[in-house]
C-alpha cells in the first residue's frame, strides 16, 4: 500500500474525486526556491482516461477551437455575427431558416442532412455531438471541417 503525499489541497482533492491512497501510484512535483508547483498526477490506476484527460485535450487546437465556438455560441455562424454585431444580411440559413447557429447546423438544417448521416448515419443528440468522447467530438470537428462554413 503506497502512502498519499501531501501537496497542500492536492490531497483534498483527489479525496474528494473519491482516489484513496490505495489508488495512488506515482506523484512528480517540481519544487521552484519559495513556491511549489502542484503535484501532477502521472500515474493513477482505478481512473479511465477519460476522466483523467477531458475529451477535447486530446483533439487538435484547431478542432478545439472550433468545438469552444460551437458550445459557447461565439462563433462565425450568421445568427451570432448579425445579433451581435450587426455584420452581414440577418441571422437566416441559406436553407431559409430563421437562425444559422450552432443547434441548426449540427441537427436541424435541411441542406446539410445528408452531410449529417454520412458522419452520424443514426441521430445524435447536440449534448452526444458537443460533450461526449473524444471519438465524437472528433467526429463534429470533421462534419464541421468538410462544410464550406468558418466557424
Amino acid at each position: 500500500m503506497q502512502k498519499l503525499v501531501h501537496f497542500g489541497d492536492m490531497a483534498y482533492i483527489f479525496r474528494s474525486l473519491g482516489i484513496t491512497p490505495q489508488t495512488i501510484i506515482v506523484y512528480k512535483t517540481d519544487l521552484l526556491p519559495s513556491k511549489p508547483k502542484l503535484a501532477q498526477a502521472v500515474g493513477v490506476s482505478g481512473i479511465s482516461e477519460e476522466c483523467r484527460q477531458p475529451a477535447w485535450t486530446r483533439l487538435s487546437s484547431c478542432k478545439q477551437c472550433g468545438g469552444l465556438r460551437l458550445r459557447t455560441g461565439h462563433n462565425r455562424l450568421k445568427h451570432h455575427l448579425f445579433s451581435r454585431f450587426k455584420i452581414g444580411d440577418g441571422p437566416n440559413c441559406p436553407c431559409g431558416a430563421s437562425r444559422q447557429d450552432a443547434q441548426h447546423i449540427l441537427q436541424d438544417c435541411p441542406q446539410l442532412e445528408e452531410a449529417r448521416r454520412k458522419y452520424w448515419p443514426e441521430p445524435r443528440e447536440m449534448n452526444q455531438k458537443l460533450y461526449s468522447s473524444a471519438l465524437h467530438l472528433g467526429i463534429t470537428a470533421e462534419f464541421i471541417n468538410s462544410l464550406d462554413l468558418t466557424i
